[in-house]
């Protein structure tokens, strides 16, 4: 009847351990209580021969038996065994032979191993034996060691806490199949085990009078708090990310102050709740009250701990089930997944900088509520209004200010709120660009907020390459920049008035003259439905207006377009979750570059600066919705080729899996082993059965047809064209073509005198040797001009 209680932790690898009960004639009958403490460093197994109870029990070292008990009719609940050992192994893993007799099976059950675990890795070799006919008695549960350092084993392995939870939320009372923790409080033995007599009523005790006056009697009972006496085992989560706190690499003994468990930084519960991991699939994630989730531990990139995770829940929206259930259910032990009683503190080390957490109500949780409500603080998306000095109407412009690099450190990701049976943004959401991004649970923007999304350009179009590709979670209601403010793109349909080009996969076939060229056919999107009210008159007020609606180069569309505000009725929206290739001007396209190359030279007012480089901005519509990114990333396929959206991160890991964008921006190319496709960068995969060994994906004519019509974008059909003027002994060609033409200067008496390409958007300088009459075309025919050199003279 002697019980022996594990103060601390204990170390026993500087001697050999001769186990307890070391013959057949003697054996260990009495009851150890672990309290979540473990021993370590042991060669052989604590008990040869068991017949009494262990309880929350941890043991580790060098050992092939068993690590807690060899033989005998003992019982074990709640226990845990590691053994570093890859020798050969002569028995069944925590309870080598558990072997209770028929009599004894009468009075005390058959089972003899309850809720224990013991450490193996599945490709372990000389694994420990776990036969079928084990199950008689019970078996061991096989974890691998990742389980052990994450705190999924220290959270199974509360057991009497985990039914007592369960039970708590029937609607009939279950009865306690071991009221252990119940039985080691009620007769207040327990109250003298540290060696002395307490001093002060303790608040377990409770009294119950039955009876009146000189004849009532008063009985003293002693109930277990809830939760704190019916959890013992602990473990400090941080992975090395927080200074004065160590990680805890083993189910460990529960902190408490008195008798309750902290809840502080110095807490080492383990609470659990359904996390996702780069999908809408359901796993789980384990922390502490102060909750540090990493990618992996400090200094250790092979120790991986939430690698990949991209939402957490703390609502159990789609938890395993509505109601609570005991035991393994399916790979789940005790749902629901979620067991929370308040975060007091949160912190994202080095996970997807849009991690998504979705937040209680504060009606059901306020702890966690207000500590997700506070950690995460994503930057405004607010369009840039009037001011003093501003323009009156520069509010018309839809401007938007980009986040510096150096700012984008400050988001940690978003927080959704649950809200009865919905959820909520109330913030805006600034989705980091090549950030994983992955929403499992639908939600809603509150009226006034919205998700958005910014890129610097890596290219800028030139015919058939500085192409880029996106795509986005969003359907896009605004694009804008810093200083042009709002930009459109082309559609189905449209010919003027659009800055920008977007392009949607068609299909494609392999080159005629090369089989190693696919040719892909891109296509404007299809007109919407939708109503675009279009108010940015930036390019009129800032290159256009001053003295006359002409330039130097007497360019007149701008005078009809640029000054007034549209509507297009039929303008076609960007689409959440589709694949897009997007085109953005560079300095040959003047005034509509976003480069930050081109320099005004033929205004009338001569003192316009050149613009900074544009961050191009994404936003939605105020109150948009997001969607399960699962369903919506739906690929683009026809001709043999899909057109992959994505927003995360992804690795193609075989050569040859897929296709991704070349540096150029001109098309996409077979990737090499390990090639990363970044996120909201949609790739290029080739369907099973599809023939041929395609190398390159380029873009047909049809896809850069805008392009064609000019050195700019097309306004009331202005094409571009080529200059040629005589200038101080030279003829200067200057083309605002969209293509490379060859020019040919020839005299009178049809004498060529030379000839030479001209790039798209760029000026040739050709020197005369002598003065005289000169003939300059273009070999396609479609340019000629006469020039006259007076004087060769510099």
């Amino acid at each position: 009847n002697l019980e022996f209680f594990l103060r601390t932790d204990i170390d026993h690898s500087t001697s050999t351990w001769t186990p307890i009960g070391s013959t057949s004639e003697t054996c260990f009958d009495g009851t150890f209580h672990g309290d979540g403490h473990y021993l370590s460093g042991l060669d052989h197994s604590l008990f040869n021969h068991l017949c009494g109870d262990v309880f929350n029990l941890g043991v580790s070292g060098k050992f092939t038996d068993a690590g807690i008990a060899e033989q005998g009719s003992g019982y074990l609940e709640n226990c845990w065994m590691s053994t570093t050992s890859t020798a050969a192994k002569t028995a069944k893993p925590v309870f080598g032979n558990p072997s209770r007799t028929s009599a004894q099976t009468e009075t005390r059950g058959p089972i003899q191993i309850v809720n224990c675990y013991y450490a193996e890795e599945d490709n372990a070799t000389n694994k420990y034996t776990n036969h079928a006919a084990n199950s008689t008695y019970g078996t061991a549960v096989r974890k691998p060691a990742k389980a052990f350092y994450n705190g999924e084993v220290a959270y199974d392995l509360n057991g009497f806490y985990l039914f007592k939870r369960y039970s708590d939320h029937q609607s009939t009372p279950v009865a306690t199949k071991n009221p252990y923790v119940e039985e080691r409080f009620a007769d207040g033995d327990y109250r003298y085990a540290g060696g002395t007599i307490p001093e002060s009523t303790d608040e377990r005790m409770r009294t119950e009078a039955v009876g009146e006056g000189d004849d009532a009697v008063t009985t003293i009972y002693y109930d277990p708090i809830w939760p704190d006496d019916y959890i013992y085992f602990g473990q400090a989560l941080t992975y090395g990310h927080v200074d004065g706190m160590a990680h805890q690499d083993l189910p460990s003994h529960i902190n408490k102050s008195g008798n309750h468990i902290l809840t502080t930084s110095d807490g080492n519960r383990v609470y659990r709740a359904p996390a996702y991991y780069g999908s809408r699939q359901m796993q789980v994630a384990h922390f502490n009250p102060y909750a540090v989730f990493a990618q992996t531990e400090k200094g250790q990139p092979d120790m991986v701990i939430h690698q990949g995770m991209t939402a957490i829940d703390f609502t159990g929206y789609n938890d395993i089930s509505r109601g609570y259930r005991e035991g393994l259910q399916g790979n789940d032990f005790y749902p629901p997944l979620l067991d929370d009683d308040g975060l007091s503190g949160f912190r994202n080390v080095d996970l997807t900088q849009n991690l998504l957490a979705y937040a209680p109500q504060q009606t059901t949780n306020a702890a966690t509520h207000d500590v997700l409500d506070l950690y995460f603080n994503d930057l405004v998306c607010e369009e840039l209004g009037d001011d003093e000095s501003t323009d009156a109407d520069e509010s018309l412009y839809r401007r938007i200010a980009s986040v510096p690099a150096a700012d984008e450190h400050l988001v940690k990701g978003h927080v959704v709120f649950q809200k009865n049976s919905r959820y909520v943004a109330d913030r805006d959401h600034y989705l980091v660009d090549r950030q994983d991004f992955n929403s499992p649970i639908p939600y809603t923007f509150a009226a006034d907020y919205r998700m958005w999304y910014q890129r610097t350009p890596d290219n800028y179009v030139d015919e058939k390459s500085g192409w880029e590709a996106v795509s986005l979670p969003f359907s896009a209601e605004l694009v804008t920049t810093p200083d042009k403010g709002e930009i459109t793109h082309f559609y189905n349909g449209s010919t003027t008035g659009h800055e920008y080009w977007l392009r949607e996969f068609k299909g494609g076939s392999v080159a005629a003259n090369d089989n190693k060229t696919y040719v892909a056919a891109f296509a404007k999107p299809e007109a919407g439905t939708g109503r675009k009210d279009y108010t940015n008159t930036f390019l009129w007020d800032y290159y256009y207006s001053h003295d006359s609606s002409l330039d130097k180069n007497t360019d007149e569309y701008q005078k009809t377009y640029y000054r007034d505000e549209h509507v297009y009725s039929n303008y076609g929206f960007s689409a959440a979750g589709t694949p897009y290739i997007v085109g953005f001007p560079g300095s040959r396209y003047y005034e509509f570059d976003l480069s930050g190359q081109f320099v005004p030279q033929n205004t009338h007012l001569d003192n316009i600066a050149a613009l900074d480089p544009q961050t191009v901005i994404f936003a939605s519509a105020m109150g948009s919705a997001i969607g399960i990114s699962d369903e919506e990333l739906q690929p683009v396929t026809a001709g043999g080729y899909r057109f992959m959206p994505s927003y995360s991160n992804t690795e193609l890991a075989k050569a040859g899996d897929g296709y991704v964008l070349a540096a150029d921006g001109g098309s996409f190319d077979k990737n090499a082993a390990g090639v990363v496709s970044a996120a909201f960068r949609p790739y290029f995969v080739k369907n099973a059965g599809t023939r041929g060994d395609v190398e390159h994906i380029v873009f047909g004519n049809a896809s850069t047809t805008d392009m064609l019509q000019g050195g700019k974008p097309s306004m009331n059909g202005v094409k571009g064209t080529l200059n040629i003027y005589a200038k101080k002994g030279t003829i200067v060609v200057e083309s605002s073509l969209s293509y490379t033409t060859d020019v040919r200067i020839v005299t009178p008496a049809g004498i060529t005198v030379s000839q030479f390409p001209v790039p798209a958007g760029e000026t040739v300088v050709v020197e005369a040797d002598l003065p005289g009459v000169y003939v300059a075309h273009s070999l396609d025919g479609q340019y000629v001009s006469k020039v006259a050199i007076r004087n060769t003279n510099k």
